[in-house]
């Protein structure tokens, strides 16, 4: 098998020891052993950069992910209105009842562990209940929104447990009627349903009113909770009565 040296010959420019990609070389092989002039040139190097193909957009795929792009952000432009239009109805419902951190706190706290938008009206209700209860104590060493976000982590764990509870139950439910089991459904559950559809479209005060009543407090204890007259508790007591009995929610009426 016959050896070949490669050389390069820089005799024309002996200063520069590097040749850009764009000088054309010619290499000359010499066999060795061989005493003959040296062989002809075999090979010729070239510049791939400039060789190389250049890519072509085609102008009708471009026009399709530029459409593409501008429907994708004009969707996530509608999300973010609508997030911010539901945070400043939901704020502004407790708007006098409850100051306004402690209802962005309840807000971020809800978003934080993912509750349902279906669930966010109830779950703030909730939160807001139990915010007008808490007392803070500054002889404890922690601030205010330290404890309220420890008594916000603890209710939404509880709440959300309760309504896994609540889904796996109906889930049960769902499943022995496919298998040709017969639903039997007390009337204190219906009547629970009915009367959290009807408490969900009163106003915030009203809510919050309702909630004190099925915890078991009087008008007086209300009254003194929400920082409110005890008239004022008696007429919204008395306009939430009329308005069940409107819409045959005798029963609860009867039992409060």
């Amino acid at each position: 098998m016959r050896r070949v040296a490669c050389t390069r010959s820089f005799a024309a420019e002996p200063s520069r020891l590097i040749p850009s990609p764009k000088v054309i070389c010619r290499t000359r092989v010499r066999h060795i052993g061989d005493m003959s002039p040296p062989g002809r040139t075999l090979c010729r190097t070239r510049d791939f950069r400039a060789t190389r193909p250049k890519l072509e957009i085609c102008p009708r795929r471009s026009e399709q992910h530029r459409d593409r792009n501008a429907e994708v952000v004009s969707v996530l432009e509608r999300l973010r209105r609508g997030s911010i239009a539901m945070k400043t109805r939901q704020t502004n419902q407790y708007d006098g009842c409850l100051e306004q951190w402690k209802v962005n706190l309840a807000l971020a706290r809800i978003r934080a562990f993912r509750v349902p938008r279906d669930e966010w009206p109830d779950a703030l209700q909730r939160l807001v209940l139990a915010m007008l209860r808490f007392r803070f104590d500054p002889q404890r060493g922690a601030k205010e929104s330290t404890a309220l976000c420890r008594l916000i982590n603890n209710r939404l764990t509880s709440m959300l447990r309760s309504w896994h509870r609540e889904r796996d139950r109906l889930a049960r439910h769902h499943a022995e009627a496919e298998h040709g089991g017969h639903l039997v459904y007390e009337d204190n559950v219906a009547l629970r349903f009915d009367v959290r559809l009807a408490v969900a479209q009163l106003p915030a005060l009203e809510r919050i009113v309702c909630a004190y009543l099925m915890r078991g407090d009087s008008v007086r204890q209300i009254a003194a909770r929400l920082g409110k007259s005890w008239p004022t508790v008696q007429r919204i007591v008395g306009h939430v009565r009329r308005r069940f009995e409107a819409i045959g929610l005798n029963a609860w009426v009867r039992g409060r």
